[in-house]
């Protein structure tokens, strides 16, 4: 997993937090965090955190956080996921990404 450099999704809860830290024990090169806030409330989607506690989540752990504003359409959710991530990967060498997401079949790897 040397030659692994990554996008961490982060969440801001435990699952998110363990694969981060799961993925730097195994040698993955982290260039950053990627989290998405609603544009209404500027909460993380999924744990409703409050943005700027996302960043002193990530300044904390002295990683970069890439947080991304979504709109309240959940069918948008995945065409504004790849662009934001098409986006980081195009500015950096990225050819991973770490997930969190136990409980989703298509992020487990085999």
């Amino acid at each position: 997993m040397e030659n692994m450099i990554a996008l961490s999704s982060w969440s801001g809860g435990k699952d998110s937090c363990l694969a981060y830290y799961r993925a730097l024990k195994q040698g993955v090169k982290i260039e950053c965090l990627l989290n998405f806030t609603s544009r209404e409330s500027k909460k993380g989607c999924f744990h409703g955190l409050d943005g700027e506690l996302l960043k002193f989540q990530a300044a904390l752990i002295g990683m970069p956080l890439c947080q991304k504003q979504v709109g309240p359409d959940i069918k948008l959710y995945e065409s504004e996921f790849k662009e934001a991530v098409n986006e980081i990967k195009d500015s950096k060498d990225i050819n991973s990404m770490v997930f969190g997401d136990i409980y989703l079949q298509e992020h487990l790897t085999g």
